[in-house]
């Protein structure tokens, strides 16, 4: 039997679709959770997908299903996502560009690192 993964999304724009329409291709992934400032957003991605929305990021990634974090916000938000989820312990799959300088990715790298959690840039390529 194949063990289900369940990603939390943080982020409810177009690029969620995208990526949940190769996600449905795979035999294990599945959206858990999602997480977006609007909360309407948030929820119709969950119902188009069998997940559940959350009011918060935290309240999302709390989900007892997520194995890990997905961070498809607008870029200026992925370091404050991406550290949160990092400190609960969840690896992270952040969307480009990973964050808005080199001192943010810095920081990001290294709370990664000091938890011993996964993280990495997701980058799709034609």
């Amino acid at each position: 039997m194949i063990d289900k993964f369940g990603w939390c999304f943080i982020g409810a724009g177009n690029i969620v679709k995208r990526v949940m329409a190769e996600m449905h291709k795979t035999n294990g992934g599945y959206l858990a959770s999602v997480y977006s400032p609007t909360f309407s957003n948030a929820a119709a991605i969950a119902d188009q997908h069998g997940a559940k929305a959350y009011h918060t990021a935290k309240e999302a990634m709390s989900d007892p299903n997520v194995r890990a974090v997905y961070i498809a916000s607008p870029h200026s938000n992925h370091m404050e996502s991406t550290i949160a989820a990092l400190k609960v312990g969840l690896p992270v799959l952040c969307e480009k560009p990973f964050a808005v300088n080199f001192a943010q990715s810095q920081r990001m790298i290294d709370e990664a690192k000091a938890r011993k959690v996964y993280l990495v840039e997701g980058m799709w390529t034609r």
